[in-house]
């Protein structure tokens, strides 16, 4: 699956930005080993809000210019202890924006009839579809939905989506800044996304190109508060093209060496 960039400014031939994808902090059901999907009845746990809190030192040589989130409580209590963390530092002034915008589309993984329950019941009376969610196999990855009886494929809808988002979040930059102009490779928006972890999986393949298919890949698994920093050069400008040059590491906790197309230009 690829990003469609549908663009309707006249820019420079090359656009470039920085993409910087956080997942929430631990939750009281991530603890618990309960399904959470895109409900929202979870919270962060004590532990979940000092992962969000030290997951600011990820953020403090750079200064963000917008800031996506998802709508869910878990997502914004970790936007709140990175302000929270923003705000006692020490440094001479905040390098976050004092806005955001919410997007639906950054909501976690549709789940349907498969939220609020334990993943241990969810492997008892599924064992097929479970096995296809944890291998990554998104034809075989099965779930119903009650209220409508019908029965969803939510690792295609989720990619689908994560697809459809960094498009309404390109947009949205191209009309906060016409041209962006690269400097020795350093990218001159710098997004912060604060959303989930399977999303965040979607978020990353659907930028570097891969289908659901890559789901659960190793090396591309989110842990709480764990963030991916994806670079993007030479977009095409025109329709249904995705970036010419890209390159994704992980940022927080542990930063990874970066990972690249063979034609990323100063690839390292």
């Amino acid at each position: 699956m690829h990003i469609i960039f549908v663009l309707s400014l006249l820019l420079q031939p090359a656009m470039c930005f920085t993409a910087y994808v956080l997942r929430h902090g631990q939750t009281d059901a991530n603890a618990n080993e309960i399904e959470q999907g895109s409900a929202d009845f979870s919270r962060l746990t004590d532990l979940g809000k000092e992962q969000a809190s030290n997951a600011y030192q990820a953020l403090v040589d750079t200064r963000v210019t917008s800031i996506y989130t998802s709508p869910l409580t878990r997502a914004r209590q970790t936007l709140e202890q990175l302000r929270q963390a923003d705000a006692s530092s020490s440094r001479a002034g905040p390098i976050l924006p004092p806005s955001d915008l919410i997007l639906n589309d950054l909501r976690e993984i549709d789940q349907y009839d498969w939220q609020g329950q334990s993943y241990s019941e969810l492997r008892r009376q599924f064992p097929e579809s479970w096995r296809a969610w944890e291998k990554g196999i998104p034809s075989e990855m099965k779930v119903l939905e009650t209220a409508t009886n019908i029965v969803h494929y939510p690792l295609l809808e989720m990619y689908e989506r994560a697809d459809r988002v960094w498009n309404e979040i390109l947009d949205l930059e191209q009309k906060q800044q016409q041209e962006l102009d690269c400097d020795n490779n350093k990218l001159d928006r710098r997004v912060l996304i604060v959303a989930h972890g399977n999303l965040g999986q979607a978020l990353l393949g659907t930028a570097m190109g891969w289908d659901a298919s890559r789901f659960n890949d190793e090396g591309s698994v989110f842990g709480n508060c764990g963030m991916a920093e994806i670079e993007f050069l030479d977009v095409d400008t025109s329709p249904r093209k995705i970036a010419n040059h890209w390159r994704w590491r992980w940022r927080w906790p542990v930063p990874s060496t970066w990972r690249s197309n063979s034609n990323f230009l100063g690839a390292g």
